[in-house]
């Protein structure tokens, strides 16, 4: 090894002279070649997800006996100490692509190395969810009525409630606190709220109610009643006592002998002529935005003198 090689041809015949040629020397002689290890490219199995493990799967290499050595890449660069079949990446690889590298060695073999395709780039680990149990409604489900969201219990400490309130699952515009008064447009619709927790570097969550059907609120009017002195010229009052539930809006209808007085809608009614002998009554009306409207009339009164 390492010598030149050159040969020496000679040439006998009798009666002649002896002839000797000698070749060109050869490049140096070298070493026989060693036989290379083989190997097939390796894959990355897993999530590139901070905090998710990748796995490098080798492949198939020869001959046996072959020792394998792994080296992990975040891009183009070396990541110090990863050298294990298994790599978990952290928040320093965020946006680069993951490889693995696989190098066989066997003693009287050349060493190869074989790399892996790239993974997509690291992504960073989701973010741990708020928890928070189903909502629940209370209250009356009638028009007019407050409905309250009671949202039980919900975590971490200072997570943010927010609500929207639902009408056959549309959602009611404006209807964004944890009460909410249904009205007239709302009648008859399965209500339902929806709460969301919200916390600074946790994952949002979403809960929604069981749904409550609304009626029409109702309103309670009490006995009408009329005072006053039954002489014309003298004046009459409505007496409504408690109705509710307030605040309600009333408004007034007199009657002579059971036949509606033209005109006649305010609280009090001043006796005429025509009166005189007749009896008086009222009805009261009351009114309450997203309420049904409700009335009572009075018992007549006496003769008018």
């Amino acid at each position: 090894i390492g010598e030149a090689i050159t040969v020496e041809v000679t040439g006998t015949l009798a009666g002649h002279t002896t002839t000797v040629k000698t070749s060109s020397p050869t490049a140096a002689v070298t070493a026989a070649p060693v036989p290379p290890v083989t190997g097939t490219t390796p894959t990355i199995n897993g999530t590139p997800q901070v905090d998710q493990v990748l796995t490098a799967t080798p492949g198939t290499w020869g001959p046996s006996g072959v020792a394998l050595a792994y080296q992990w890449f975040a891009g183009a660069d070396e990541i110090t100490g990863a050298t294990n079949p298994t790599y978990t990446p952290v928040t320093g690889d965020i946006g680069d692509a993951i490889t693995v590298q696989v190098t066989g060695t066997l003693a009287g073999h050349t060493t190869t190395v074989k790399t892996s395709s790239p993974t997509a780039a690291v992504t960073a680990a989701p973010l741990p969810p708020v928890t928070g149990t189903t909502p629940r409604i209370t209250g009356t489900a009638r028009t007019g009525s407050t409905l309250t969201a009671v949202p039980g219990a919900w975590g971490p400490a200072g997570v943010h409630l927010t609500y929207r309130w639902f009408a056959n699952d549309t959602v009611i515009a404006g209807a964004r606190s944890s009460t909410f008064k249904p009205r007239n447009t709302e009648a008859g619709r399965r209500i339902t709220v929806e709460v969301t927790g919200t916390s600074p570097g946790v994952a949002a969550v979403t809960k929604r109610s069981a749904p409550t059907a609304t009626s029409i609120g109702v309103l309670t009017p009490t006995a009408v009643t009329i005072t006053g002195t039954r002489k014309v010229g003298r004046t009459l009052s409505a007496s409504t006592g408690s109705w509710g539930p307030k605040p309600v809006a009333l408004s007034y209808r007199w009657y002579r002998d059971g036949k509606l007085i033209p005109g006649q809608v305010r609280r009090t009614y001043k006796l005429r002529k025509a009166d005189k002998g007749k009896r008086i009554s009222v009805r009261v009306y009351q009114s309450k935005t997203s309420y049904l409207t409700a009335n009572r009339v009075s018992a007549k009164t006496g003769k008018i003198k």
